[in-house]
């Protein structure tokens, strides 16, 4: 288990493990970050944080020398696929983006991921069926 000194420093650690490591933002880059974009969704218990939602444009990452790195993410999945033989392939699935329309999306999406939606785009809440 790590032991994150913040919550900034989780969501560099939770970038890296979710892209198998094929791509990373430091600390700081995090940090820099959260001073330039106001956070649109922020959860957490006892006045912690534990969920933050930052919508950052990619060109800004970019600037940040964070480049997604395809190649090197399927050889980074491979290998964790292999060095794990008993754990089925699907938990280790990846997503593909893809661009929705707020009144396009699925019924059962998660409340969580529904509230953020709401607030980046200011839309309507549970008046209107989604």
């Amino acid at each position: 288990m790590y032991e994150d000194c913040d919550i900034y420093k989780t969501i560099a650690r939770e970038v890296g493990e979710e892209l198998y490591h094929s791509s990373e933002l430091l600390r700081k880059d995090i940090l820099e970050i959260s001073k330039k974009h106001k956070a649109i969704y922020v959860n957490g218990h006892r006045g912690y944080p534990t969920y933050i939602c930052y919508p950052v444009p990619i060109s800004e990452l970019a600037s940040r020398n964070f480049v997604l790195n395809p190649k090197k993410f399927e050889k980074n999945r491979f290998e964790a696929l292999r060095s794990n033989p008993s754990i089925p392939e699907s938990y280790y699935s990846s997503i593909e983006l893809k661009y929705f329309q707020y009144e396009d999306l699925p019924p059962n999406l998660s409340y969580r991921l529904k509230r953020i939606l709401r607030k980046m785009k200011k839309l309507p809440s549970k008046n209107k069926r989604m």
